[in-house]
């Protein structure tokens, strides 16, 4: 599924309401995210979380942040969820970029568009 997107994720744009993006995401997973709820990281003030039901161990999960303007971010995986999972979601970029893909090839892809950082979480 290539819907990783830098304005936003499958055709839902950055500034999307929180309910907004439930209906397009739940539609897309053809399962329901979790609740809204708080947060204080980074100043995003809300999140919804969505669990691959059909991976071993609910890997990897997609996370949407919320802020004051609406849908802020998103993350596929995290520093636990290093491995592409065998089954379950298949989310990419539209160039196939996908969880688990080395820096190496996302320089391929992407050239130096891709940076790293230590935001979220990053550790280079």
């Amino acid at each position: 599924m290539d819907v990783l997107e830098p304005h936003g994720i499958a055709g839902l744009k950055f500034g999307a309401s929180p309910a907004a993006a439930r209906t397009v995401i739940d539609a897309l997973l053809h399962q329901p995210g979790g609740p809204l709820e708080r947060s204080g990281n980074c100043g995003v003030q809300h999140t919804i979380t969505w669990q691959d039901q059909w991976t071993a161990n609910a890997q990897p999960s997609l996370t949407l942040d919320f802020g004051r303007s609406g849908l802020v971010g998103y993350q596929v995986g995290g520093p636990q969820e290093p491995r592409r999972p065998y089954g379950g979601w298949a989310l990419a970029t539209a160039r196939g970029l996908r969880v688990g893909d080395s820096l190496l090839i996302g320089r391929h892809m992407y050239g130096s568009s891709i940076r790293l950082g230590t935001n979220q979480g990053g550790s280079g």
